[in-house]
């Protein structure tokens, strides 16, 4: 589900949720790699082989962040023949994806292979606040290439990524247009004592 901020993601499994600012409680592992945040949710998952949730503590494998479970990502490999494919869905509110992939061997050479993935999102959104501005908008942008070498003796593969995000927050809507001096909230704090 959508975390608390714009671009932030919390998982809830087992009823144990991410809290602000704290570890979260189910690890990310993408192949055979723990991810260092659950940043990695909000990318587009265009070129994936398989997805495992395994639920239920998992700290013998993961460690002490995989207290309700874990998610494994397995991502496709580099093919021997050249394929690719591409994506245009579309929805409400103009959101227009563009998804991308291709895959092959790198130029005559029996050992070099590689595949390349793309990933754009352009929402304008279909929440507005009490100005008429979009307030749940969102754009982002993932590209992301790997390059496998398999010799008789080694194999190497090397993975690069880049991802920029910018979106809105529905929790905007629900901020009063007009401006406020200090003393003059509509919002009430309470406290126990």
């Amino acid at each position: 589900r959508e975390g608390f901020r714009d671009g932030v993601s919390c998982i809830t499994m087992r009823g144990i949720s991410t809290a602000q600012q704290g570890l979260p409680p189910v690890t990310v592992v993408v192949d055979g790699v723990q991810v260092a945040a659950l940043d990695f949710i909000n990318q587009g998952l265009v070129d994936i082989e398989s997805i495992e949730v395994l639920r239920g503590p998992q700290g013998a494998l993961y460690g002490a962040g995989a207290m309700a479970g874990a998610i494994n990502i397995t991502t496709a490999m580099p093919s021997d023949e050249m394929e690719g494919r591409l994506r245009v869905p579309g929805a409400s509110g103009n959101d227009l994806r563009l998804q991308g992939v291709i895959s092959g061997p790198l130029g005559d050479s029996e050992n070099w292979s590689y595949r390349a993935r793309a990933s754009y999102r352009d929402f304008d959104g279909v929440v507005d606040n009490v100005r008429g501005d979009e307030v749940d908008f969102d754009e982002a942008l993932q590209l992301g290439g790997r390059l496998l070498y398999e010799g008789d003796r080694l194999t190497a593969d090397f993975r690069a990524s880049f991802g920029a995000y910018e979106a809105g927050a529905i929790e905007q809507s629900r901020i009063p247009a007009r401006p406020l001096s200090p003393n003059d909230s509509p919002f009430t704090a309470r406290h126990a004592i």
